[in-house]
């Protein structure tokens, strides 16, 4: 039986994973819909003094969460991030944002993984295909972790410079 404004069942395989597609430079690129939490469209971010990788925070319910720039950890460039969407993730308790240039939708696909890592940026799993194209499937919590890796590394040194004064 259908029901009136549920999709049609033949179409829905649950084995098959679901991403939040997203842009962020010319690049196509997924991240599990298990993991993503919440898309958010252009959310005010506190910058972050000398951060490459971690953009800024921002304040969402009264939590204080990290924000990364996507384009920047997969090492393809860096733009402003003024008025671009925030994708939320949670890997292992820990809540963090990406900023992408735009969000696609959510689609399923299986990874398909590569040849050799040299094909792929870091942090990803393999590539997707869906009705729309290819997408590149992202590994949220190699990216924060690499992120988190930053960010200390960047701090660490912003305090060396500062002890020599």
């Amino acid at each position: 039986m259908l029901l009136s404004g549920v999709a049609d069942p033949a179409r829905l395989n649950v084995a098959t994973p679901r991403w939040v597609v997203a842009q962020s430079g010319d690049l196509l690129v997924g991240l599990s819909a298990r993991q993503a939490r919440e898309i958010l469209e252009a959310p005010a971010l506190t910058r972050l003094p000398g951060g490459r990788a971690a953009v800024g925070v921002m304040s969402l319910r009264g939590r204080i969460l990290p924000v990364f720039a996507l384009d920047r950890l997969l090492g393809i460039g860096a733009r402003d991030e003024t008025g671009r969407p925030v994708v939320l993730v949670e890997v292992d308790g820990r809540t963090a944002g990406f900023v992408v240039d735009r969000v696609v939708g959510v689609e399923a696909a299986s990874v398909k993984p590569a040849a050799s890592s040299a094909d792929l940026p870091p942090g990803a799993a393999g590539t997707c295909s869906y009705e729309g194209g290819t997408f590149i499937g992202l590994d949220a919590a190699a990216l924060l972790q690499d992120a988190f890796r930053t960010r200390q590394a960047e701090t660490e040194s912003d305090r060396e410079w500062h002890a020599r004064f």
